[in-house]
């Protein structure tokens, strides 16, 4: 395994200065940072930002023995989504997990019912209900409530699934029966990618969770790998996705001006955990825990360890010492049980002196 470029350095501003301390990090650093992956990657936000959102209850169906399901409305400024809300046995508060299900997913894709039994609320947002994963999803869901063409540096689909997560964190915060500090963002594949990105602009969220996200997710784009995504191939297959000014960058990473590594780091000092397959070189799972130690330096500027591994890592085993939890292991581009238990376990220990 090769870099093929040089890995830009987390703590060094474009100004050339260095970053050594947490209150520079928050002041100049992590601004800066922010506005580059907006500005190259992500995209600009262009939907308004309600004061408060508004909500109601739809429906209310029992699921079983563990609790129940209720269907909500969220209500913003020119356009409302559906949210599925299940909630465990007990009056609570309760921890909670939101996840964002992808265009081919079952909403039982992920395992509902031992989250619920574990303690965890789960809130499910399909991205189908926000901003279609389709070409033309400028011309649907929250796209509509906009008028005038599609700027450069303008948010693509995951911008705005992005934007509707940040919503549901409104949401949450608003009922009492749900512990904002105690939240759980979690997204596999693509909805790994955006749980990244949502996490690291919007610092509500307690604990983020990628699922095997690769590509402009937790995989560094400067990293080397036979079959690996690269810039080239995702936003030439997926544009709609990103601002425009991204496509740019495809066979030029060693010009963007940032790294994954430095979106990880964005997360700090909250925790993150990282799941990923070794059969699945797509989504180039060496070059995410690559990743994850590079950003450990943030989390070091706040006297905390992020990435904290062995000389010689093994396999199948979660790494979870410090703020940043890793667990690689043999398998395909596709979520497992095992990890959905590791990354519980990883939360309750985070979770319990909070």
């Amino acid at each position: 395994m090769e870099k093929q470029v040089e890995i830009p350095d987390i703590l060094t501003a474009c100004s050339g200065r260095r970053i050594e301390n947490s209150q520079d990090w928050e002041r100049f650093r992590r601004p800066e940072l922010l506005n580059l992956f907006t500005g190259c990657i992500y995209g600009y936000c262009p939907f308004p930002v309600p004061w408060a959102v508004s909500y109601e209850r739809i429906g209310v169906i029992r699921q079983g023995s563990w609790g129940r399901r209720e269907q909500l409305v969220l209500h913003l400024p020119g356009f409302s989504f559906p949210l599925a809300l299940y909630l465990p046995e007990g009056r609570g508060p309760f921890k909670v997990v939101v996840y964002l299900r992808l265009t081919n997913e079952r909403e039982t894709v992920i395992p509902l019912d031992r989250i619920l039994q574990r303690g965890y609320a789960v809130l499910l947002l399909w991205v189908e209900d926000v901003a279609p994963d389709v070409p033309d999803t400028f011309e649907k869901g929250i796209f509509k409530s906009l008028s005038g063409k599609r700027g450069r540096k303008d948010c693509g689909a995951m911008g705005a699934w992005s934007y509707a997560l940040s919503r549901v964190m409104d949401y949450i915060e608003q009922d009492e029966r749900l512990l904002a500090a105690k939240s759980v963002l979690a997204g596999f594949s693509r909805g790994g990618k955006c749980a990244l990105w949502t996490a690291a602009a919007d610092q509500r969220f307690a604990l983020c969770a990628a699922f095997h996200s690769g590509c402009t997710g937790a995989g560094l784009s400067r990293w080397g790998s036979k079959n690996k995504e690269t810039v080239k191939e995702i936003t030439q297959k997926f544009p709609y996705w990103f601002c425009e000014a991204y496509g740019a960058y495809g066979e030029k990473e060693e010009y963007l001006p940032v790294d994954q590594h430095m979106l990880l780091a964005l997360i700090a000092p909250r925790f993150l955990y990282l799941a990923g397959s070794l059969e699945d070189p797509w989504a180039n799972p060496e070059s995410e825990l690559e990743s994850a130690w590079l950003a450990s330096e943030a989390y070091a500027l706040y006297g905390l360890w992020g990435l904290k591994l062995p000389k010689e890592p093994k396999e199948g085993k979660l790494y979870k010492e410090g703020r940043i939890g890793c667990y690689i292991h043999k398998g395909v581009h596709e979520m497992t049980e095992m990890e959905w238990e590791l990354l519980l376990d990883f939360a309750d220990e985070k979770f319990l002196f909070q």
